[in-house]
């Protein structure tokens, strides 16, 4: 997951709402390494805890992004034919 949020950081090039989600988005990307060693270097699990930061931030900025970009769900008792 930390790969993936790496790779979609550089899909906002904005300035604003889309330069935090790309920082948060590379900072988690980033982490990949501390997350992966920590289970044989036990002292990474330190710098790996940042995921705790990183990940809940570029969720939140994601879904602030997606929902001023005016996407809705789907209207509750539509009918589905």
């Amino acid at each position: 997951m930390s790969l993936a949020t790496l790779f979609a950081a550089g899909v906002f090039t904005g300035r604003g709402l889309e330069r935090v989600a790309r920082l948060f988005l590379t900072a988690n990307g980033l982490l990949l390494p501390f997350l992966a060693l920590q289970i044989y270097v036990h002292w990474l699990i330190w710098i790996a805890a940042l995921w705790a930061v990183t990940f809940p931030g570029s969720t939140w900025s994601l879904a602030l992004i997606f929902r001023r970009a005016g996407t809705k769900p789907a209207a509750s008792g539509a009918s589905a034919a």
